[in-house]
């Protein structure tokens, strides 16, 4: 075993929960890092081809294996734990603990410990999310990307704070300036049908806790001048019926016409819409 040489995980690129949403973007971004940073460091990153398929990490092909060498690292970092559509012996199979490895987990929130009757009400769920959970008990180190995640590991999963650390979030290098707020405003409006400038941009999800019904009545709120000078643009994934009652809820608050819901866009257009956009929601 090699010391500081670490197995990053990637099954949360794979993910069929998170696949395409933030957390699979940080794990990815996470692991380039690495590798460009710290490449003495990595030994290589694991993939699951029984998971799903992997897609937008071409750059990292030359690292990824299905079949790790186990014998050459000391730690296995996985870069989501709270899978509960994937086996855990998926993501921490038995050869780490055999070989010895520490292992790492990265934890984004406890949401549904936190919410549990929005979240855990199906058994069978709540049995895989408790699953989960034990990964991040028995870990050697957790890391957290915020002080309120921290406090929830310790007090929620009764995890030593000493194994605990927030260690922050990066930004990913493709959120920059534009070169051209104009051009960057057109690749938007491209990606955007009915565009106009000077938007409002929230980009999340549409869930309970997200309180996407508070952003939209509290836009409605605001002075008459400013709802025609700046759109409110919803750009997430919206299934049909998410998006008719938004549109709905739009017209009967007389701001029919001035909320946009594009659903999913391209890379690409998400960050053309964060480079262009007035004001940013979260």
């Amino acid at each position: 075993m090699t010391a500081l040489r670490v197995i990053l995980d990637l099954v949360a690129v794979q993910s069929p929960s998170y696949k395409g949403r933030g957390i699979a973007r940080y794990s990815a971004d996470f692991a380039r890092a690495m590798v460009r940073r710290y490449p003495d460091m990595v030994s290589s990153i694991a993939v699951h081809p029984e998971v799903g398929l992997l897609e937008g990490v071409d750059d990292l092909e030359s690292w990824l294996t299905t079949s790790p060498d186990w014998s050459r690292a000391s730690v296995l970092h996985l870069s989501s734990v709270f899978e509960p559509e994937v086996p855990v012996r998926v993501f921490w199979p038995r050869q780490a603990a055999a070989h010895g490895l520490l292992t790492a987990v990265t934890l984004y929130d406890l949401i549904p410990d936190v919410f549990p009757g929005w979240y855990l009400e199906d058994p069978g769920l709540r049995r895989r999310w408790r699953c989960c959970r034990e990964v991040v008990r028995a870990a050697d180190a957790v890391l957290t990307l915020s002080e309120s995640a921290k406090q929830d590991t310790v007090a929620l999963l009764g995890v030593p704070e000493r194994r605990v650390s927030v260690i922050g979030s990066g930004i990913s290098e493709a959120f920059h300036l534009p070169e051209s707020r104009l051009a960057a405003f057109r690749v938007a409006q491209h990606g955007v049908e009915g565009l106009e400038p000077g938007f409002v941009l929230y980009q999340g999800a549409f869930n309970r806790r997200k309180n996407v019904d508070g952003l939209v009545e509290a836009y409605a709120l605001l002075p008459r001048t400013l709802i025609e000078r700046h759109q409110l643009v919803i750009a997430c994934d919206a299934a049909p019926l998410t998006r008719n009652h938004y549109l709905v809820m739009a017209e009967r608050l007389g701001i029919e016409g001035r909320v946009l819901i594009p659903g999913y866009v391209p890379e690409e257009v998400l960050v053309s819409l964060y480079q262009t956009a007035d004001l940013a929601v979260y």
